[in-house]
């Protein structure tokens, strides 16, 4: 559209512009046929007879043979989303660069239109639901691009020039909008029949990409040991879905522990999961049911790699059969092997004194007085080549799920994308959902981690750790990071120290680590939502008897 800028025909009359432009558009529409043969359409703009209605040899023609069968389809449920965005923008008509917005769900009317932005609304939930289709490419801007021009080429839509002014300059730019035709665009949009249009090769590409994609799932599933026949057969002809999505992460976790060179650790999960299909087993026996009626394949894969703590997270996890505390007990004795505690005497060093006092925890949801100044909102961008668009931060989605009562290890187990995560994940999740005024119940959130939720001693000596790294982590949006500050604790400073060396550590010292570091997540998101710390009674009540029980002289010390 640029060519129609006055730039371009300059001086040019009324009727040379005129035939100028009708030159562009019969070249447009020359470029865009994809179903015409184009020898043809030369010899039809010069006005001459073409003795044959397809050459055989231009792209079109070839393309008519190599599809033969699939020339058109019924896009219809693309056309009429497209069609529904034109006509809820028909009073404000929008270029194609907007209206792509519109369909994507992103767009912003200056105006604050009440209707273009219910139409935003409307068409960015329609196109996130075509993208759930099993089997089809992701709609993405260059095919909605695509059914955009093809609409307008079968006369669904027409096209509009405008023109705006540029500013401190004699000269305007031409842009086009897109308006629904009358009366076959109007039609199509009230019947909503079906809607041939010629197949973009955008759509053909991504078609043959996902095909490649899918066999190479396929491949991947079947050299692995999965039986595909465990697999819903919509899952694999789409390559993708929850129970792929479980049986890939499974893949990726044991490699992944084998990259790393814990082999104890990886042989422990491999057993662990031998010892669930044994159950499974002897459990369908005893019920009379088929093994995958008790607990299927790839949930007993995420049960071994996840390792949730209580039956409700196994229940809401779809193992639900009699007898499910067994596996309760067989997890808890699993990590009491394979985990056991971090400190000696069968609890963690560093809680063992009387000055240790547990945090006082409000009991049911608190929220912050106000949200962290430094919180930064930044819905996740959708890559093209997904459909684009934007969609909630992955905390936003986490706290959601937490707030209507599922539990840490269900989320991190079904994530919304059908992938599994971690608990602290998770758990770091809801932390900055603090930061942003959200209501999170801190106690049952604490509970669901073992070393999380720091104690009184454990609060004082990390903020004796940002003095001497001489940071303030509520004033400043980044900071050294936990590795830095655990670096002046002297509990686990030598593991700090090592960790920032980039030297070998062990698994129990890992372990310890990753412990303070929870601890640190904790520490900065309660400092960030002003939450006031104090300790609680019962642990106040258990100090003093504690106290007074023991001589003065033999009393421990802390062990930070």
């Amino acid at each position: 559209t640029r060519y129609q800028s006055s730039f371009y025909p300059g001086a040019l009359g009324a009727a040379a512009k005129a035939a100028r432009n009708g030159s562009l558009e019969r070249l447009r529409a020359y470029a865009n046929d994809q179903a015409r043969c184009r020898r043809k359409m030369i010899l039809d703009f010069f006005e001459e007879r073409a003795p044959y209605e397809r050459c055989g040899t231009c792209d079109n023609c070839a393309a008519a043979v190599q599809f033969h069968g699939d020339a058109e389809r019924d896009f219809s449920e693309e056309a009429l989303l497209v069609l529904r965005a034109v006509q809820g923008t028909g009073r404000w008509p929008l270029s194609m660069t907007h209206l792509i917005k519109v369909l994507q769900g992103s767009y912003t009317p200056r105006n604050h239109d009440a209707q273009v932005e219910a139409v935003t609304r409307q068409c960015g939930a329609a196109l996130a639901e075509l993208n759930k289709r099993p089997g089809k490419p992701r709609v993405t801007v260059d095919l909605l691009k695509e059914y955009i021009s093809l609409l307008a080429n079968g006369g669904f839509l027409s096209r509009q020039q405008r023109s705006a002014s540029v500013a401190n300059s004699t000269y305007t730019n031409s842009y086009e909008v897109y308006l629904l035709a009358r009366p076959k665009g109007a039609n199509a949009l009230a019947s909503r029949g079906p809607v041939m249009l010629p197949v973009p090769q955008a759509l053909r590409d991504a078609e043959a990409q996902q095909a490649a994609r899918v066999k190479a799932v396929r491949k991947e599933l079947q050299a692995s040991g999965v039986d595909l026949s465990t697999v819903p057969k919509h899952e694999l002809e789409a390559g993708d879905g929850v129970v792929i999505k479980a049986q890939r992460s499974w893949l990726r976790h044991i490699e992944h522990l084998g990259r790393q060179g814990r082999d104890e650790l990886q042989q422990a999960t491999l057993w662990l999961h031998r010892q669930l299909l044994r159950w499974r087993n002897e459990r369908a026996v005893a019920l009379s049911l088929a093994p995958g009626s008790v607990a299927q394949d790839h949930v007993l894969k995420t049960i071994a790699r996840c390792r949730p703590r209580s039956l409700e997270a196994l229940h809401e996890m779809g193992v639900r059969v009699a007898g499910t505390e067994a596996l309760v007990k067989m997890l808890d004795a699993w990590r009491a092997e394979h985990e056991p505690p971090l400190g000696p005497g069968g609890g963690p060093a560093w809680t063992s004194t009387k000055e240790n006092l547990a945090i006082a925890l409000p009991a049911g949801p608190w929220a912050a007085p106000g949200r962290w100044p430094l919180a930064d909102y930044k819905p996740r961008k959708i890559a093209k080549a997904k459909g684009g668009g934007v969609r909630p931060p992955a905390w936003e989605v986490t706290w959601q799920r937490f707030a209507a009562g599922e539990s840490v290890d269900v989320i991190a187990a079904t994530g919304e994308d059908g992938r599994s995560r971690t608990a602290g994940t998770i758990i770091a999740h809801l932390l900055t959902a603090l930061t942003f005024a959200k209501p999170v119940d801190l106690q049952r959130l604490a509970n669901s981690e073992e070393y999380g939720m720091p104690t009184l001693a454990e609060w004082h000596a990390l903020e004796q750790a940002c003095i001497a790294e001489n940071v303030d982590i509520v004033r400043d949006k980044t900071y050294v990071g936990p590795t830095r500050l655990l670096q002046h604790v002297p509990n686990v400073a030598r593991i700090a120290k090592a960790k920032a060396d980039k030297a070998e550590v062990s698994d129990h010292d890992r372990r310890l680590f990753g412990a303070w570091c929870s601890k640190v997540r904790w520490f900065t998101a309660l400092k960030r939502a002003a939450f006031p710390v104090g300790a609680t009674e019962a642990a106040k009540r258990g100090a003093a008897a504690a106290a007074a029980a023991a001589p003065a002289a033999k009393r421990a010390q802390p062990a930070w």
